[in-house]
């Protein structure tokens, strides 16, 4: 058995875009990352192998956190890598997340917001709640939120609001768990340019209107958003606890 112990980063919906950006940046800090996916193996794998091929060590993680049985099987997976490989979960980054686009207020029915909230409050509440119970005094906890939470954009009051109740679960979990010596932070990124945005945000019409809102005046790239992540679950934020950091490059100031 080895001397070093392995500090393992847990980041649901690892597998693409903003999530692999994270998972990535974690690993280029040191961490092992369990990357959890619901539905594509082929994504994980790709950046299990990225991961691997910059000297890191990362392994794909599947299970859907809607659904409360499936979480509790994936953390099983977690305790048998943690077990065999001298391993502590040190970080879990609460990346998960649905959105329908276009959801009217008017038009939106239960199954609809039922699929958003199951996801985005639900799975990410339950999966918290598995990842506190393994984890040790300096443990980080940050939820991926968004701007959306606070600020009004067309047909995304259910979106919006189930980030604005994370952000709310953030508040008073760094409550709960700062006595354990464990912080919980949140980052609310803007639009970034993903593959889940693409249809929009890489037209010549959907990036001029996003840099225009922008103060930075620009689309922001995964890469933007963890770092701060990243940032968020070192010791280099050590003293921060229950924060929402609003990563929109100036979004609508």
């Amino acid at each position: 058995m080895s001397n070093t112990i392995i500090k393992l980063a847990v980041v649901t919906g690892g597998s693409r875009g903003l999530g692999r950006a994270i998972a990535e940046a974690l690993s280029a800090d040191g961490f092992a990352v369990a990357v959890n996916y619901a539905r594509n193996a082929a994504a994980a794998e790709e950046t299990v192998a990225a991961i691997a091929d910059a000297g890191g060590t990362a392994f794909a993680l599947q299970g859907d956190i809607s659904d409360p049985g499936e979480i509790k099987r994936m953390f099983s997976k977690i305790d048998a890598w943690m077990e065999t490989n001298d391993a502590v979960l040190s970080v879990l980054v609460n990346n998960a997340g649905v959105d329908r686009k276009g959801l009217a207020f008017e038009q939106t029915d239960t199954a609809q917001f039922d699929a958003i909230f199951d996801v985005n409050v639900r799975g990410t509440f339950f999966v918290t709640q598995e990842a506190v119970a393994r984890m040790r005094e300096g443990g980080a906890i940050v939820n991926v939120t968004s701007a959306l939470a606070t600020k009004t954009f067309q047909s995304q009051s259910v979106y919006g609001s189930s980030k604005a109740a994370v952000n709310g679960m953030t508040l008073h979990w760094a409550g709960e768990l700062g006595p354990k010596g464990i912080r919980v932070n949140a980052v609310a990124p803007g639009a970034v340019n993903t593959d889940l945005n693409a249809d929009w945000i890489r037209t010549e019409e959907g990036r001029a209107f996003i840099s225009g809102e922008a103060a930075l005046r620009r689309v922001a790239e995964p890469s933007d958003i963890a770092d701060v992540t990243a940032f968020l679950a070192s010791d280099r934020a050590r003293w921060v606890t229950g924060e929402v950091i609003e990563a929109g490059g100036g979004w609508r100031l």
